[in-house]
């Protein structure tokens, strides 16, 4: 879809917003693009424990794209309990603290899983892209 980038050559706008638009628009081709998240981990995990997972960026078929610029990339909950970290330790809250570095497809976060067994929704994609484009995966706690 032409009219995005049409839209900036014409308008030139500037600041933080701009920003923010030109790198949704960069990252996800205006919805154009093919390209989303795939996660990987265990499925299921302990109470209390603290899990890795990679949140990578694929193309239609799975094989892994380079991001072309540094670009944030937030990992959440969809549904169920637990929480989302930085590190292996599960200490620091994985809110906007996880960068994709330019030249790199994916990269890793923890799920902290509740004290109670239950199933949980993890998702991942970048900050500024449509949910549509973000990766989840079904983790059961045990």
């Amino acid at each position: 879809m032409d009219l995005g980038w049409e839209f900036l050559r014409m308008s030139r706008p500037s600041g933080p917003f701009f920003l923010a638009f030109w790198l949704a628009v960069a990252l996800t081709g205006c919805g154009s693009s093919s390209n989303h998240f795939s996660i990987s981990g265990p499925a299921s995990v302990a109470t209390d424990s603290c899990n890795p997972y990679v949140a990578s960026q694929v193309d239609g078929s799975g094989t892994a794209v380079n991001t072309s610029v540094d670009a944030i990339v937030q990992p959440g909950l969809k549904s169920g309990q637990g929480g989302v970290y930085s590190d292996s330790s599960c200490t620091t809250i994985a809110l906007l603290n996880l960068t994709m570095t330019a030249g790199t497809h994916s990269v890793t976060f923890y799920f902290k899983a509740p004290s109670s067994p239950g199933t949980t929704v993890l998702k991942a994609g970048f900050l500024i892209s449509n949910e549509e484009n973000y990766g989840n995966i079904t983790v059961t706690v045990q």
